[in-house]
């Protein structure tokens, strides 16, 4: 979004910011007329590689075609928008057959395609056309994509006269899909019309609300100061999006008007029990930012919830984790290491197995599987502890998928029927609940005063302040990838260093745990916990025939 001779010129990313949240598009309105500064370009070295590998992937589908020996001109980018509009349409009234990097210009918009696709189909240009096709890493097409082609088809078609009837998309697994741009295009239009009429209008009332949006926004910096000034609703953690609307219709739109909130208070359409643990929650967090008090409370025992689910302490206990680069190459993602803490003679031991690439993915796999199998054998009544540290939408994608609320689970299970190996092992496993998340008994036995519920969130009761060169699993997947491109072991010297910490957090975590469990409270059996879970099947068995 700019200006542009003086008026404004949007692009299809600004309407997909639009889609995704509203706020972004009105700070954008704003800093186009210079009444708020633009952030800078982010420095942010995960979307920078993201940004290499969808190069590479744009560059190895322009080599597929001119392999096919289809003839394909690059259109150099320049600063005239309109040189580059003209350039373009030279190109289609010549009829290349491919045409690279395609600058696509209409009223009040440009865009540049990745790639435009010279077809049988009669136009203004003869007995030829063009459709767009576009490049992404995700392995499946998303909404965004689609909305995306619908524009650019749109601005195709003023050019030669006629709309596309297909536009493609290339995934990053290498597969190919062809969109009906029929079944699309009406929404497309009217998202827009919508998006015009947003950015035309005089009054753009939004706030800043947490999306998952955030996380790709370059306003999210902005945001994030403006909540913490504010004291945002949005602070509280895991306060939903739906909660805080509700909340904000009673007249409580700060973490610390919540936090005051009377115990008889009720809200519309707002469970007592919800608002309780909200408010606590808040309550949590105020101290914390008023005093800088770390504060934990245990909350009310569920049954087969929260404490209930943390097992007996056994010697042979390990604690996992892994670190994974969703995208390492066009074959898919890569787990390249497997950690595992435990005791042993009473030391302190940390084990890693390492894959560097796809071909020894699979042998990392099967050792460390191995090793679970021969540890399990020696110490029978042994569980294996992972932290998911993972937002409600990821935990529920990957439940979905899976069947599981783990990462560690699902890589699991993935690599397993990738490989056809150790399977029987990952049933076993799975099927004996051998595997505990102690994210689940966080989330329900206790609250705490921090703002999320992550690993490293907990730390501040049980661990040491981290002091390791790499602090995330982002760092830990760029520290990766230079590693492929550099060769320097110290990279992985780093990576394993954050993933014994973080395997070593894991157990602080369960042993802190373990110091806050009422004593009455029931050891978690595997045994048990089947049982349980068959008798509950039964008995929806028996509603739904009874209906």
């Amino acid at each position: 979004m700019k200006l542009h001779n003086s008026q404004p010129l949007y692009s299809a990313s600004d309407l997909l910011n639009f889609l995704g949240c509203t706020h972004a598009s009105a700070l954008d309105v704003e800093a186009m007329g210079e009444r708020i500064r633009r952030p800078g370009k982010s420095d942010d070295a995960y979307l920078a590689i993201l940004s290499e590998k969808g190069m590479d992937h744009e560059r190895r589908y322009r080599d597929k075609l001119e392999a096919a020996g289809r003839d394909v001109v690059e259109i150099d980018r320049e600063e005239s928008i309109e040189n580059m509009a003209q350039r373009t349409r030279k190109a289609m009234r010549d009829g290349v057959d491919v045409i690279y990097q395609g600058a696509l210009a209409a009223p009040g918009w440009h865009g540049y395609s990745d790639f435009l696709l010279k077809v049988n189909v009669p136009s203004d240009f003869g007995a030829y056309s063009y459709e767009v096709a576009d490049t992404k890493l995700a392995r499946t097409a998303r909404p965004k994509h689609v909305v995306q082609l619908c524009i650019y088809s749109e601005m195709i078609a003023r050019e030669q006269g006629v709309r596309p009837t297909r536009a493609h998309v290339m995934l990053g697994d290498g597969s190919e899909l062809t969109l009906r741009l029929h079944d699309y295009i009406f929404y497309s239009n009217r998202a827009r019309d919508r998006f015009n009429q947003f950015v035309s209008g005089k009054a753009r009332t939004t706030t800043a609300e947490k999306c998952p949006h955030c996380s790709l926004c370059h306003w999210s910096g902005h945001c994030t100061a403006e909540w913490e000034e504010t004291g945002n609703l949005r602070l509280v953690a895991a306060l939903s999006g739906a909660q805080a609307k509700k909340l904000r219709a009673v007249g409580i739109t700060t973490i610390e008007a919540l936090a005051q909130v009377a115990v008889d208070f009720t809200v519309p359409r707002m469970q007592a029990s919800a608002l309780d643990r909200i408010r606590s929650q808040a309550r949590l967090q105020m101290v914390k930012r008023s005093t800088g008090e770390n504060r934990v409370e245990v909350l009310p025992p569920l049954e087969r919830r929260g404490f209930s689910r943390l097992p007996e302490p056994d010697e042979g206990d390990l604690f996992f984790d892994m670190e994974g680069d969703p995208v390492y190459s066009a074959q898919g993602s890569l787990e390249y290491l497997f950690g595992f803490h435990y005791a042993d003679a009473g030391q302190n031991r940390y084990t890693a197995f390492w894959a560097r690439d796809r071909a020894s993915e699979r042998k990392a796999f099967e050792d460390a599987l191995d090793f679970i199998t021969m540890r399990l054998e020696k110490y029978p009544d042994a569980f294996i502890y992972h932290y998911a540290a993972y937002e409600q939408t990821a935990l529920k994608r990957l439940a979905r998928e899976y069947g599981s609320s783990s990462r560690h689970e699902s890589a699991i299970k993935r690599l397993a029927q990738s490989y056809g190996t150790r399977e029987n092992e990952v049933d076993d496993l799975l099927r004996n609940r051998k595997m505990v998340d102690l994210y689940k008994v966080v989330r329900e036995a206790v609250q705490t005063s921090e703002p999320a519920y992550s690993l490293k969130n907990l730390e501040v009761f049980f661990a040491e302040k981290r002091t390791q060169e790499i602090t995330s699993g982002g760092d830990s997947i760029v520290a990766f990838e230079r590693w492929v491109k550099t060769g320097d072991n110290s990279l992985l010297t780093q990576i394993e260093s954050y993933n014994a910490f973080d395997c070593f957090s894991t157990q602080l975590c369960r042993d802190w745990l373990l110091s806050l469990r009422p004593p009455d409270t029931i050891w978690f059996d595997p045994a048990a916990e089947k049982a349980a879970d068959e008798a509950e099947r039964e008995e929806k068995r028996r509603q739904e025939d009874a209906r």
